[in-house]
């Protein structure tokens, strides 16, 4: 099978793979590419996706018949590129709960801080990281993936992390995120949940 290029009005330039099912190509996300900016001696994350020293991200966008991206997927990554300090505050904060400040094994230890016994492991994972701003050093945007799966005209987006807490799990950790539904976090097939 051949694999089809086109200039799309809001994706720009993407490719689709016929065994993939999807489209993919690059977007510049300058917001999302602050978090993860680490020094290049600091290794709490891995090497860095290529790209994102500039900050652009690969994306796809499922396509199982190979016509185009859907209006509704275009809604949606419009709605990332046009509100993506918006969507980034809403991404993090939700990356806030997933890595366990708001409960689990890092809240506990966080809540434990003061003690001389659990105080010094707490110290070790760092600062508490409350807010999304908290997590520009401990979070990386890998790469995100537009839906087929559509609610109220817009498309879901799966946004893919790592992190230095070592929360996620063997298939990794992602967000996904819809203009009107909000957030949730799973691992990286959360989007195949829908």
């Amino acid at each position: 099978m051949s694999i089809t290029m086109i200039h799309h009005d809001v994706f720009g330039d993407i490719t689709y793979s016929p065994d993939d099912l999807e489209w993919s190509g690059w977007c510049p996300l300058p917001v999302f590419a602050e978090y993860g900016r680490l020094a290049p001696e600091d290794y709490r994350l891995l090497e860095p996706p290529p790209g994102f020293d500039r900050g652009v991200f690969a994306f796809t966008v499922r396509d199982t018949a190979g016509d185009g991206p859907s209006v509704e997927q275009a809604n949606a990554f419009r709605f990332l590129r046009e509100r993506e300090t918006d969507v980034c505050i809403a991404v993090m904060t939700e990356l806030v709960r997933a890595c366990g400040m708001h409960g689990g094994v890092l809240r506990w230890l966080n809540d434990r801080r003061d003690s001389r016994v659990w105080g010094w492991l707490a110290r070790l994972f760092g600062p508490e990281y409350l807010v999304p701003e908290d997590l520009k050093p401990a979070v990386r945007c890998l790469r995100l993936e537009v839906s087929n799966h559509c609610v109220r005209g817009c498309a879901y987006i799966g946004l893919f992390f790592e992190t230095i807490f070592g929360t996620e799990t063997a298939g990794g950790l992602s967000v996904v995120f819809h203009p009107q539904e909000g957030t949730f976090w799973g691992d990286a097939s959360a989007i195949d949940t829908l």
